[in-house]
């Protein structure tokens, strides 16, 4: 008589679930709801130089960079989100420019929200938070050179729009230039190569801006 024996059964494992990519977004959009609403707050709380500042495209761009280094390693999920960021900020800012007016609604926020000039934003936000979100989110995983470039590209866009400015605005968008290469290099070699990279990219925004009109939301 033979007795059967069977292998034991080896179960299988369980594929890690992949992160939604809901929530990134959701939070994309309120940042850019905070930085619309934000930056009309702040140019009648703010006097000059700082009040320029809040207006800034050069500082909307950062954000949507800042929003990349939310999502290490992710540059795809990070341009989406620098999208959302850079498009929500447009109109929430437009929006909010409707109700301080004391316009209301009454039919009058489909004009504004789609009217010639408030689209022409959202198409350059189109355009930037997607490069700026992936530059944020590629910078958080890279070293060396590779980082220094991307790192360049925030700064540049702030050299180039203080480029653009006079006196007090334009020292102030360079200073902000030069201390995000600081705090975003790990070591003085780091900040010497975003340095060296920074003005050639300050001078294709420069060239970008003229084209553009200059000015987000304002």
């Amino acid at each position: 008589m033979t007795t059967s024996t069977s292998l034991p059964t080896v179960p299988r494992p369980v594929p890690a679930p992949r992160p939604l990519l809901v929530w990134p977004v959701v939070l994309a959009a309120g940042a850019g709801v905070v930085l619309g609403v934000g930056d009309l707050w702040l140019q009648r709380q703010l006097s000059y130089p700082l009040a320029h500042l809040a207006n800034s495209s050069a500082v909307w761009a950062v954000c949507a960079f800042v929003v990349g280094t939310l999502l290490p390693g992710r540059p795809l999920l990070g341009a989406l989100c620098g999208a959302v960021v850079l498009v929500v900020a447009t109109e929430a800012y437009y929006v909010a420019e409707l109700r301080r007016l004391g316009l209301g609604w009454n039919g009058l926020a489909p004009d504004v929200l789609l009217r010639p000039h408030t689209l022409m934003w959202v198409g350059m936000g189109l355009v930037v938070g997607p490069v700026l979100g992936a530059a944020g989110a590629g910078w958080r995983r890279t070293t060396g050179w590779v980082a220094a470039g991307l790192l360049a590209l925030p700064a540049g866009v702030l050299l180039g729009e203080a480029m653009l400015r006079d006196g007090a605005v334009a020292v102030l968008t360079a200073g902000l230039a030069a201390a995000l290469v600081l705090a975003g290099s790990a070591r003085l070699d780091d900040a010497a190569r975003a340095a060296l990279l920074t003005p050639a990219v300050g001078v294709a925004a420069w060239v970008a801006f003229h084209l553009a009109g200059f000015g987000w939301g304002g």
